[in-house]
C-alpha cells in the first residue's frame, strides 16, 4: 500500500494542454530569386537542410548563412528576412506545435552535426519521386520533427498560455479571414482601448493585428495554392481580399513569385 501511495505521489494530475504536433507541410525546392527577402511568417516550426550554402536569414541586422548539410530550426512567428544569392536545394518541414511557445522568436537554431541524417536522405528520396503524401513519409517526417524539438533544452519553451485579450483576438481573426476586421473591431472585442491592444499585441506576437491579420490571409492562400484547384478570384474571396491584382503584388512580397507560379512551382 505504501508503495502505491508513493507512486501516486509521482502523478501530476494537474490539468494542462497537451503537446501536440501537426505537419504543415513538407518539400524539397530549389531556391532562387524568388526566396530572396521574404518574410518567413506563420504560426509554425520550420526545419530547413541546404544542400549547399548561399541562402539564409537576416537575425539582428546580420545575414546569417546556412551551413551546407546541417539541419537548422526557425520557431513560430520569427518574422525574419530571407536572402538566396544561389541555387540551392532545399528540404523543409513546416510543423504546428500545440501546449507550449517557443521563448523567442527571432532567431535560429543550429541541430548538431548529422542530426538524423538517415531521415533527412529517405525524406529527399520520397519527396523527389513525388511520394510525399504517403502516410509512412508524413510520418517520418513528423517524426523528424519531434526528433528535432525534443532534442532543444526546456527553456525554449514557455507554457502556452497567451493573455486571455489576444487569445481571442487571435481566433477572432483566424476564423473570420474573409471578413472585413478594423482595429477598432478587435479592440471592442478585446474589450480594450486601440492603443492598449496595439501595445499588448506587438507585445506578445512581435506584429501588430493589421500585420498579423496579412500573414494568415497569405499563409493560408498559399496553402489552397498548394492543396486545392481553386481559382485565384476564389482563394481571394476566401482569404477576404477584393482586389486580385493587391493580392498578387502582396503575395509576391511574402512569398518571392506570383500566387499561378507559386502554384505551378509547388505543383510540378
Amino acid at each position: 500500500m505504501n508503495n502505491i501511495s508513493e507512486n501516486m505521489n509521482k502523478i501530476d494530475i494537474r490539468s494542462s494542454t497537451p503537446a501536440a504536433l501537426q505537419l504543415e507541410s513538407l518539400g524539397v525546392v530549389t531556391l532562387g530569386s524568388f526566396w530572396d527577402r521574404i518574410t518567413l511568417s506563420g504560426d509554425y516550426w520550420r526545419f530547413y537542410y541546404h544542400d549547399s550554402a548561399g541562402a539564409g536569414v537576416v537575425v539582428g541586422g546580420r545575414k546569417r548563412e546556412f551551413l551546407p548539410n546541417r539541419s537548422y530550426l526557425l520557431p513560430p512567428a520569427c518574422n525574419l528576412e530571407s536572402f538566396c544569392n544561389a541555387s540551392v536545394e532545399q528540404l523543409f518541414i513546416h510543423a504546428e506545435l500545440t501546449g507550449c511557445r517557443a521563448a523567442f522568436s527571432n532567431n535560429i537554431i543550429l541541430l548538431p552535426e548529422n542530426f538524423e541524417q538517415e531521415s533527412i536522405d529517405f525524406l529527399r528520396r520520397k519527396v523527389l519521386a513525388d511520394q510525399a503524401s504517403l502516410p509512412s513519409v508524413r510520418l517520418r517526417a513528423l517524426n523528424l520533427m519531434t526528433q528535432a524539438l525534443a532534442s532543444l533544452p526546456d527553456k525554449i519553451f514557455t507554457a502556452p498560455e497567451l493573455d486571455n485579450h489576444i487569445s481571442a483576438v487571435r481566433d477572432y481573426i483566424n476564423t473570420r479571414l474573409n471578413e472585413d476586421i478594423t482595429l477598432e473591431v478587435l479592440a471592442q472585442r478585446a474589450g480594450l482601448s486601440a492603443t492598449a491592444l496595439l501595445r499588448l499585441f506587438k507585445r506578445e506576437c512581435g506584429v501588430t493585428p493589421y500585420q498579423y491579420l496579412l500573414q494568415q490571409r497569405y499563409n493560408c492562400a498559399a496553402k489552397l495554392l498548394k492543396n486545392s484547384d481553386l481559382t485565384v478570384e476564389t482563394i481571394c474571396d476566401t482569404v477576404g481580399i477584393k482586389d486580385r491584382f493587391h493580392f498578387s503584388r502582396q503575395f509576391k512580397r511574402f512569398f518571392g513569385m506570383p500566387p499561378a507560379a507559386y502554384r505551378n512551382y509547388y505543383k510540378s
